[in-house]
């Protein structure tokens, strides 16, 4: 279960209970999603888990790919990769990926 299923079932409690159990299902919903929030910005090694597989991506020529921060062996710095479901490459080569992270959301400037 992802931590997404996770928070859609509280929610879903919350509308059948109603309400009535005091605000333990709203905090429990609240927890998963501060954990929602630690896990997009922390390293998750590839032994723990993979990326979710993508779906199709009208950026890439709705190819199932997604852009995601890894750090690869050999190396001393993060790079963007692209993961298919089933593996990293940088575009080139498939990489050997230690750990990765999801890329942050874009810039939007408020004017």
């Amino acid at each position: 279960m992802t931590i997404r299923e996770a928070i859609n079932g509280f929610e879903m409690d919350n509308v059948l209970l109603g309400g009535k159990e005091n605000g333990i299902v709203e905090r429990n919903i609240m927890a998963i999603k501060a954990l929602e929030v630690m896990d997009s910005q922390r390293w998750i090694p590839v032994e723990e888990r993979l990326p979710e597989k993508p779906k199709e991506n009208p950026l890439y020529d709705n190819k199932p790919l997604e852009l995601y921060l890894v750090s690869v062996k050999n190396t001393d710095c993060g790079i963007r990769a692209f993961w298919n479901g089933s593996s990293f490459t940088d575009g080139w080569e498939k990489l050997e990926v230690l750990a990765w992270m999801p890329l942050p959301e874009p810039f939007v400037p408020q004017y």
